[in-house]
């Protein structure tokens, strides 16, 4: 077993004061470092933890499970039951806390009906990121179940601040320097000012801005645009896309299109030239590359204060780390 991944939750479990004793949770335990997932609130003390596998492009379910089942077991935790696909109804009337996690979404009616009205739901990320198609908010409210997000920059996990090297990694991967090169940075969120920040203290001249004349006034002199826009739901290239693809090409056929967020189709953009990376599909609210392309630490801090943030809701202990819904 590699002992670093259990050494960074259990040290964030103790810098959060995370305490899950008697809680009973429901999870996932996915490939990677999801694998994790089920095994932090067993760290933490609770008392039962159902996580549930899928078959995905990432793994098999029943591997994925094996690979976890063993971790487990070198640590002496026996309390993780798995499923695959989904939780028997029969159970989820026993369930505190529910993960807002990728193999149990859409959360809706299907599976709060059977919870109790108690239960609550920590979204892994901050409040502002909510995605309506993950979670019946509507359902939730009626209910009086509660929801809350995650401050991801609180000063005991300072997990946000990795979006800035995701995204140089990211450059890299790109064949891109940054230091001395001319970027726009499409975005007015936070992940544009992390990012552009990141960018200027490695010395490239940044452009901040989702203004498409900004853009095209610029464009000239780019290198790369790194599209971080979270809540631009409309397609970046194609018949009705955000940009043009032959104004592009007349101005600076070179220029790079280097993707965080967005709804980019690979195949258009290979059969019209354009230089996309990295080279696969994005989607709108969905990061192209999770910050565990990082690597282990900011998940699993995150991971961890996602778990203290329903700890938190539990206890009627609205900290900032905790931001309602």
């Amino acid at each position: 077993m590699n002992k670093r991944p259990i050494k960074i939750i259990m040290d964030t479990i103790e810098k959060l004061s995370l305490n899950l004793n008697g809680k009973t949770v429901l999870t996932e335990v996915g490939t990677g470092n999801y694998l994790y997932t089920p095994i932090i609130p067993a760290i933490a003390g609770a008392k039962r933890v159902y996580a549930v596998a899928k078959n995905t492009k990432y793994g098999n379910a029943e591997e994925t499970i094996n690979k976890c089942r063993i971790i487990l077991n070198e640590l002496n935790l026996n309390q993780v039951e798995f499923f695959i696909d989904t939780v028997p109804s029969a159970e989820l009337g026993n369930v505190e806390i529910i993960t807002n996690s990728g193999n149990l979404r859409p959360i809706n009616e299907n599976i709060l009906k059977f919870c109790s009205s108690k239960v609550v739901i920590p979204l892994m990320f901050e409040a502002w990121e909510f995605r309506e198609e993950d979670l019946d908010i509507k359902y939730c409210k009626q209910n009086a179940i509660k929801v809350a997000g995650t401050w991801e920059n609180h000063p005991d996990i300072k997990v946000f601040d990795y979006c800035g090297l995701l995204a140089m990694k990211m450059v890299f991967d790109a064949n891109f320097e940054i230091s001395g090169n001319s970027i726009l940075v499409w975005s007015n969120d936070h992940f544009g000012e992390i990012i552009s920040k990141k960018f200027e203290e490695e010395r490239a001249s940044v452009i901040l801005s989702n203004d498409i004349e900004v853009f095209y006034n610029n464009l000239h002199e780019l290198d790369f645009l790194f599209i971080c826009d979270y809540d631009e739901s409309r397609i970046y290239f194609g018949n009705e896309g955000i940009f043009e693809i032959e104004r592009i090409k007349k101005i600076n056929p070179d220029i790079v299109f280097i993707h965080l967020f967005g709804n980019i189709d690979l195949d258009f953009c290979n059969n019209n030239k354009i230089n996309i990376s990295p080279l696969i599909n994005g989607s709108a609210n969905v990061m192209t590359h999770t910050l565990g392309y990082v690597g282990l630490i900011p998940i699993l801090r995150l991971q961890v204060a996602g778990y203290k943030v329903a700890e938190n809701l539990i206890k009627n202990n609205y900290s900032t780390l905790t931001q309602i819904l």
